[in-house]
């Protein structure tokens, strides 16, 4: 099960003690994503915003929400009665519009007549989240090819043999890109080197490009 990387602790004996409880902390966090408010728009029943955010850097800073997806992914998957971690993957992205704040964050996506920011994911064959790296929408699909397969592989411990891609990632640098090595020596070089196998979607759309291996039914992953 995913834990919470440790913070050092600076405060000492001296310093003012805990005034809001960390479950209302948590239920203000939410009602804000649920929302899309602004934090100063926190409701007076909940702690001030200021305190909500404060705490909310803390749990990032610790990779809290990463171990939370991590272990509801491992529970989804074991009730489904599949195997944890995965072994399989679906890379994909998808465009957001900008709004006219977003600056020079924001490109233009020339196939989906878009601009805005891309989030390419990843995620296993049941569509839980693996990787979300966020990019400008002019970055092409195969130029993510690495990141994600190298996130994706971390979270997994490199059980992930096969990603299922559709004709945005085709290319030899692609391929090249999903091979995913680990240093000589490491715990995981010796699992890690058959890389990640890129092949075409069986949902439609895409060139079957991969190297070594045979696609596998996408339901059994």
């Amino acid at each position: 099960m995913g834990l919470c990387r440790v913070v050092p602790d600076v405060m000492g004996e001296t310093v003012p003690q805990r005034h809001h409880d960390l479950r209302e902390a948590f239920n203000g966090l939410r009602w804000l994503v649920w929302s899309g408010s602004p934090w100063r728009w926190l409701p007076h029943d909940l702690p001030p915003w200021e305190i909500v955010y404060q705490q909310t850097q803390r749990w990032l800073k610790a990779g809290c929400f990463e171990a939370m997806v991590h272990d509801l992914r491992e529970v989804l998957r074991l009730a489904a009665g599949r195997a944890d971690p995965p072994t399989a993957a679906v890379l994909d992205s998808r465009t957001l519009p900008s709004t006219p704040e977003s600056g020079a964050r924001a490109g233009y996506d020339g196939a989906k007549r878009r601009k805005g920011s891309k989030g390419h994911v990843a995620v296993d064959t049941l569509g839980h989240r693996l990787a979300l790296p966020v990019t400008s929408a002019d970055v092409q699909d195969r130029a993510q090819v690495e990141i994600l397969a190298q996130s994706l592989q971390e979270v997994t411990f490199h059980h992930v043999e096969l990603a299922y891609v559709d004709q945005g990632y085709t290319g030899e640098a692609a391929a090249r890109a999903a091979e995913v090595r680990d240093s000589p020596g490491s715990r995981q070089a010796a699992r890690s080197q058959a890389g990640l196998c890129l092949a075409a979607s069986p949902l439609g759309g895409g060139t079957d490009f991969c190297l070594g291996g045979s696609v596998s039914t996408l339901g059994s992953r």
